[in-house]
C-alpha cells in the first residue's frame, strides 16, 4: 500500500515549471461558472467544445490547501465531488494549471467552478488517461495573494464493486511541506461498507448526518481516491487481509526456525 500511495502522489505531482505554459489542450473540454451565474455543466470527452488555444505563460503560484468531499450515492453508481482549493497566486495571474487522470472504471462530468474573485472557467482536454488544462480567470489578479476556488463534479462508475474517484489536481507545488496539504472526506450511506481503501490512510471517522465518514490527510494531492463497497459489512476475505495473514505466518515461521536453531547450538 505504501508503494501504491507513492505512485498516486507521483501521478499528481507538479509538471509545470516557473514561467512555463500549461500543456496544449486537446479536442475536449468542460466549463464552469462564477457565483450567481448558474452551473455550466458539460461532459469531459472528445465531443465537448474545444477550449481556447495555448494560454500565455504566467508566473507559477503555490498550492496552500486542498479539501475534497466525496458523497457516494445509495447504489455507489456515482459520486458527487466538491473540491475546494486555496492557492497563492502572483499579481497578473489569469490561469491556474490543472490535470486529472481518468481511470478505466470512472467517467467524469463537471457541474460548476466558482470563485469569490469573479468569473472563472475550467478548461480540460486530452486523449487517453491524462487530461490537462486550466482554471481561467476572466480578469487578471490585481495583486498577489490567496486565490480560493471550488470545483464540483460527478464521477460515474462503470460497474463492479471498486469505486474510483479521480482528483482534479492543481499543478503548482505546495507552499510548504506539511502532512495535511490535502484533506479528503468520503461520505457513504449507512447501508454501505467501504473496504480496501486507497490511499491506505483513508480510515473511518465520526459519522456525519447519519452517513459513514472516511477521512484522509496527505502531504500532496493524490491522483485518485479508491475503495471497494459492499452492502452491510465488509467481507473478511480481502486481498489486504490475505497479504497481512501471509506476512504474519512468514514472521512466525522465521521466528520458530531461529528459536530451533538457537536451541541446537552447543553451549560454550
Amino acid at each position: 500500500m505504501v508503494i501504491a500511495t507513492i505512485v498516486a502522489l507521483v501521478l499528481a505531482a507538479p509538471c509545470t515549471g516557473a514561467g512555463a505554459a500549461p500543456p496544449a489542450l486537446g479536442a475536449g473540454a468542460f466549463a464552469g461558472t462564477a457565483p450567481g451565474t448558474g452551473p455550466g455543466a458539460a461532459a469531459m470527452g472528445p465531443s465537448a467544445a474545444a477550449p481556447r488555444g495555448r494560454a500565455a505563460a504566467t508566473q507559477e503560484g503555490q498550492l496552500l490547501h486542498a479539501v475534497l468531499r466525496a458523497t457516494v450515492d445509495e447504489d455507489a453508481a456515482s459520486v458527487e465531488v466538491q473540491l475546494d482549493y486555496t492557492v497563492r497566486a502572483p499579481a497578473g495571474t489569469t490561469q491556474v494549471p490543472l490535470a486529472v487522470v481518468l481511470f478505466p472504471n470512472a467517467s467524469v462530468a463537471v457541474a460548476e467552478a466558482t470563485s469569490p474573485v469573479g468569473n472563472v472557467t475550467v478548461e480540460l482536454a486530452g486523449e487517453g488517461e491524462r487530461w490537462t488544462g486550466v482554471l481561467r480567470l476572466a480578469q487578471p489578479l490585481a495583486a498577489s495573494g490567496e486565490l480560493p476556488f471550488q470545483l464540483r463534479y460527478r464521477v460515474f462508475q462503470r460497474g463492479g464493486p471498486r469505486v474510483e474517484v479521480p482528483v482534479v489536481a492543481v499543478l503548482w507545488r505546495p507552499a510548504e511541506p506539511r502532512s495535511a496539504t490535502f484533506t479528503g472526506d468520503v461520505l457513504a450511506p449507512a447501508g454501505l461498507a467501504l473496504y480496501e481503501p486507497f490511499p491506505s490512510g483513508l480510515e473511518p471517522a465520526l459519522e456525519e448526518s447519519g452517513q459513514q465518514r472516511y477521512h484522509v490527510e496527505l502531504p500532496a494531492v493524490p491522483a485518485l481516491l479508491a475503495f471497494s463497497v459492499a452492502s452491510g459489512s465488509a467481507p473478511w476475505l480481502t486481498l489486504g487481509n490475505v497479504l497481512n495473514g501471509a506476512a504474519v505466518v512468514l514472521a512466525l515461521a522465521f521466528s520458530a526456525a531461529g528459536w530451533r536453531y538457537l536451541r541446537r547450538r552447543p553451549m560454550s
